[in-house]
């Protein structure tokens, strides 16, 4: 009697030929490679659905940026789960701000969640320091190999959007 798969499994050829289409570094691999793409779905405040050439679509997670959650959070009593406090409003702002639109994009390779992180630019505005920025999402503190340089804007962004009470920060 043969295996059996789960039926996404049938799916994974064809994400790792992606994969290599886009030129993904493999995990482990994090000097980072760009390219351009146009964004075609925003999936949260810090995750975002871009398609490069030949077609090849990809999920990418903003590199050193930690968005409320739109699901996963279920209060005591509740049956169903509900979304963190500005979750909506980040995804949104991302939407506004990336669909549709042409995005170069700095790829860092894959997390220990195998998320492909990123660094995303639009007309040479960082995406990831405007939503930082915004107060609409944290710096990732745990994220691993941010580049120095980004680390520190996106640290600064946080610190602006504190001092201003934006977002997230409203009530500090």
């Amino acid at each position: 009697m043969g295996r059996r798969f789960p039926a996404w499994a049938s799916a994974l050829p064809f994400v790792a030929a992606g994969a290599l289409a886009l030129g993904l570094p493999p995990r482990g691999a994090w000097a980072a490679q760009d390219t351009t793409a146009t964004v075609v779905s925003v999936h949260g405040g810090d995750t975002l659905g871009v398609e490069v050439a030949d077609g090849v679509r990809i999920t990418l997670h903003l590199l050193g940026v930690a968005a409320p959650e739109l699901r996963g959070l279920r209060p005591q009593g509740a049956k169903r789960e509900v979304a963190q406090p500005f979750a909506e409003e980040a995804r949104r702002a991302l939407e506004d701000l990336a669909l549709h639109k042409l995005v170069r994009v700095f790829l860092y390779g894959r997390d220990a969640f195998r998320q492909v992180m990123a660094e995303v630019l639009i007309e040479g505005e960082n995406v990831n320091v405007h939503m930082v920025r915004a107060g609409l999402a944290r710096v990732d503190r745990a994220a691993r190999h941010v580049p120095e340089a980004l680390q520190r804007k996106l640290e600064s962004a946080e610190a602006e959007a504190r001092r201003e009470k934006r977002g997230l920060w409203i009530f500090e």
